[in-house]
């Protein structure tokens, strides 16, 4: 199976990077929706990979 990795800003990545987050941090982990959520996104490279 080929994979292939996007980089991008939050604006960008957000709608698959999110799912990602919530699934791992919120589901999985337990991590509060609150402190996943910090507001800090926005001025970051974010990388997704794909498969």
């Amino acid at each position: 199976m080929k994979t292939r990795m996007r980089q991008g800003n939050w604006e960008a990545l957000a709608p698959y990077a999110r799912s990602i987050r919530e699934a791992v941090f919120i589901q999985e982990q337990g991590v509060s929706a609150d402190l996943e959520d910090d507001g800090k996104d926005g001025g970051l490279n974010h990388e997704v990979i794909f498969k």
